[in-house]
């Protein structure tokens, strides 16, 4: 959800930050196809590919935008760093070869940091355990890792905040953040929900409210939305429930808590698209 004046970071799997306004997306219905993104960003190169876009009316000294990789490194800047919007775009963070980033956020201070892996473990820390640094930097150690095994989730999260675990064969199941201990960066984590065949692994990890509904998008283009309030709140090993009917070989591969009012939550403007 965004304004039409807000920046649009672009935030893609190499590290770089590219902006747009929001009014330069092309309006279109829920079934049109959209427009290729290399020709709203000609600047994207051709191993890059956009793995979330923040939305921002401003870029203050009290805010920060965190990084994680696939393979468990975090770091956080000061969002001011991010305000002097280039054409070409910006390196947000360097990664080393055979990593890449997978989720970038903004986080205020006081906020807890939740990073989840695909076998089912999630490592929650403050995120004042983790000092600003500046663009260039590679960040610390925010979660260790078992062998053959990645990050897949980063959410920021606040105590009593509730916790959506999804795996890619659909199952799916919400859990109290206060269930899951918290720990320092560069711990193992905790079970966030019991893997078996039936759910394979864990694809996305998301803090909701009540009220959202969910946008699920499958690896064949299959899209459902569904209520936040019809998935049964478990313990934090449980298995879950069923959220998305599946044919054989189809995996869910992204799941995004839409707030039906359309109000964001730092941001009461209006033209929100």
């Amino acid at each position: 959800m965004a304004s039409s004046h807000d920046y649009l970071m672009f935030v893609t799997n190499t590290g770089r930050i590219l902006w747009l306004k929001g009014y330069a997306i092309p309006e279109g219905s829920r079934q049109a196809k959209g427009k290729p993104i290399v020709n709203l960003l000609p600047d994207l190169h051709e191993d890059e590919t956009v793995i979330t876009v923040i939305p921002t009316s401003a870029f203050p000294d009290d805010q920060f935008l965190a990084f994680c990789t696939r393979n468990g490194l975090f770091k956080k800047t000061q969002l001011s760093a991010y305000g002097n919007v280039r054409n070409k775009g910006i390196i947000a963070l360097n990664i080393d070869d055979g990593d890449s980033l997978v989720e970038a956020a903004k986080v205020e201070a006081g906020s807890d940091i939740i990073l989840a892996t695909d076998d089912g473990l999630a490592c929650r820390f403050d995120e004042k355990e983790v000092r600003p640094t500046g663009r260039a930097a590679m960040g610390v150690k925010g979660m260790n890792l078992g062998l053959n095994n990645h990050v897949v989730s980063m959410t920021v999260v606040h105590p009593q905040d509730q916790l959506l675990t999804v795996t890619e064969f659909g199952m799916g199941k919400i859990s109290s953040v206060d269930d899951y201990t918290k720990h320092h960066r560069g711990s193992k984590g905790v079970t966030t929900i019991k893997l078996t065949k039936k759910s394979g692994a864990v694809v996305s990890v998301r803090k909701v409210v009540d009220g959202d509904e969910l946008m699920l998008v499958s690896e064949s283009g299959k899209i459902i939305r569904i209520d936040v309030g019809s998935i049964r709140k478990t313990g934090r090993s449980a298995q879950g429930v069923r959220v998305m009917d599946l044919r054989d070989g189809d995996r869910i591969t992204a799941v995004e808590p839409v707030n039906p009012s359309g109000v964001r939550c730092d941001d009461e403007t209006e033209e929100q698209q």
